[in-house]
C-alpha cells in the first residue's frame, strides 16, 4: 500500500494495465529448473517407498527402486505407477520405464557391479561416447575461435571428472 499526502491509505496502481498482460507456460524439460519441479512433485513418492522400506535412489525424474526378486519387482513397479498415476496425478513413460537386473541398470551415466562383498562402479558406454562426442566438438579444427578461449572450455569440461575417477573401477 503507498500512502499520499495527509497519510490516506490508497491502493497501490499496477504500471501495466491488466488488459496488456498475456499469461504463458513454459515447458523447462532438461532445464535447471527441471530438477528442481521434479524433486517437489515426487517427494511424496519419496515418503511413500521410505515407508514400505524399499531401498531406492532417485535423482530428478530417475527413479531405482532395488528389490530382490523379479517377483517384487514387478509388485513394486505396478505400485510405484500407481502412485505417480493416481496420487500425483503425473504421467509415467512406459517407453522409458522398465525392470532390469541392478548390474544392467545406469543412473546418471554411471553403473553397479556387485562382485563378492564389494560394489564396484562402472562407466556406462553410452557416456563414454558422449564424452568422446563432445572432446571431439571442443577440439575441433573447425570450431575457430582462439586457442584461449578453448583452453577454458576445455578446463571447464573436464573440472567434475578427475575428482570422481577414484571411485571408478571398471570401464565397459
Amino acid at each position: 500500500m503507498s500512502l499520499i499526502a495527509g497519510n490516506t491509505p490508497r491502493p497501490l496502481q499496477p504500471p501495466v494495465a491488466q488488459r496488456d498482460i498475456k499469461a504463458e507456460v513454459i515447458y523447462c524439460v532438461g532445464g535447471v529448473l527441471s530438477p528442481v519441479l521434479s524433486n517437489v512433485m515426487l517427494d511424496d513418492l519419496d515418503r511413500e517407498l521410505w515407508q514400505r522400506g524399499h531401498r531406492f535412489v532417485r535423482y530428478a525424474d530417475d527413479l531405482r527402486v532395488f528389490v530382490r526378486s523379479e517377483r517384487a519387482a514387478q509388485r513394486v513397479f505396478g505400485s510405484v505407477c500407481g502412485v505417480i498415476g493416481r496420487r500425483l496425478k503425473l504421467k509415467v513413460n512406459r517407453e522409458k520405464s522398465s525392470i532390469r537386473h541392478a548390474a544392467q541398470a545406469t543412473l546418471l551415466g554411471f553403473g553397479f557391479l556387485l562382485t563378492g562383498s564389494q560394489v564396484r562402479i562402472w562407466v556406462a558406454p553410452k557416456a563414454i561416447k558422449r564424452l568422446k562426442d563432445q572432446l571431439r566438438i571442443l577440439t575441433g579444427r573447425s570450431w575457430r575461435v582462439s586457442m584461449d578461449y578453448r583452453i577454458g572450455r576445455l578446463n571447464r569440461f573436464t573440472t567434475g571428472s578427475p575428482g570422481d575417477a577414484s571411485l571408478l573401477h571398471d570401464v565397459a
